[in-house]
């Protein structure tokens, strides 16, 4: 009867952990496009982007899969290393950097010359008759800067089959779709602000 506390609170103590939260083992990032093709020497305004819209599993951290058509899932142990939408908008930026289309301007700032906004329909691994395939799909509009007028508007999509079902490899095939969609964008974007 004497140890019956102790084993009470042994069994309650049982059920708690001070150990952190599981943690993924790897977090990934996205790759810088190589786009030395599109460069322009004089810079002709400001582009704002926006961060893309997406549904509630896209505008995550997870690394999205469809295992078949009926099932969506994520790796278990493997995230971006920030909520996808953010990563999109800062390779964006950068596209516009190197190839100097446009300067970016920051959100909120005045006297911009354009906006970009986007939705992403698709970003994920999806298994076509068992081999993983990367797929982007994004619908871009561009507005007016002064009065939000759109100007233009264009869908762009991308796919690459990975070369096997790890993650590593299924990651670096997500890397390659969004060089590819950021490739198509700055060529229109240059198109349109740039004629």
């Amino acid at each position: 009867m004497k140890y019956l506390p102790g084993l009470i609170m042994l069994a309650l103590l049982g059920g708690c952990s001070v150990l952190p939260e599981n943690t993924p083992s790897q977090l990934y990032r996205l790759p810088s496009p190589e786009l030395a093709v599109i460069h322009r020497d004089d810079v002709q305004g400001t582009l704002d982007i926006r961060a893309p819209s997406a549904d509630r599993l896209l505008a995550s951290d997870h690394i999205v899969v469809w295992p078949d058509a009926q099932q969506v899932s994520v790796y278990a142990d493997a995230r971006w290393h920030d909520n996808l939408p953010a990563m999109l908008k800062r390779q964006w930026q950068n596209a516009l950097y190197a190839t100097r289309i446009a300067l970016p301007a920051e959100t909120g700032e005045q006297g911009i010359d354009a906006r970009l906004v986007a939705e992403l329909g698709d970003f994920h691994i999806d298994y076509q008759n068992g081999v993983p395939t990367a797929v982007m799909r994004a619908q871009f509009t561009l507005l007016d800067g002064a009065d939000g007028q759109r100007l233009a508007s264009q869908q762009f999509y991308a796919r690459q089959t990975a070369q096997s079902e790890d993650v590593p490899e299924a990651v670096a095939a997500l890397g390659k779709v969004s060089e590819q969609l950021t490739f198509q964008l700055m060529q229109w974007l240059d198109d349109q602000l740039n004629p």
